[in-house]
């Protein structure tokens, strides 16, 4: 687990410093997606699923896959855009340099 200072003047506290884990950074940026039938029995009643809730659906099977594999992509580079901001953050604190 990554841990990364916060600076005492943005701390909550007044003072102390404080940390945040970059794994719950990152879990709250994240969504787990599912597929699945949802409301029907023919073959467009498939749907995408983020976090147990409708995302999209009226699709087909494949469609409701190829969908869920692109939002899945899609948080994998928030993750990595999230994982950069942090590691530039900590090099700005320790080093007061961009």
């Amino acid at each position: 687990m990554c841990i990364v200072p916060i600076p005492r003047a943005l701390s909550p506290s007044g003072g102390q410093e404080s940390f945040f884990s970059l794994k719950n950074v990152l879990l709250s940026l994240m969504h787990k997606y599912t597929y699945k039938k949802f409301m029907g029995d023919d073959k467009y009643s498939w749907a995408v699923f983020r976090d147990g809730r409708v995302y999209t659906s009226g699709m087909t099977r494949a469609d409701a896959k190829s969908e869920k594999e692109m939002l899945e992509r899609e948080d994998n580079n928030i993750e990595k855009a999230a994982k950069r901001m942090v590691a530039e953050l900590g090099h700005i604190v320790y080093t007061g340099k961009k």
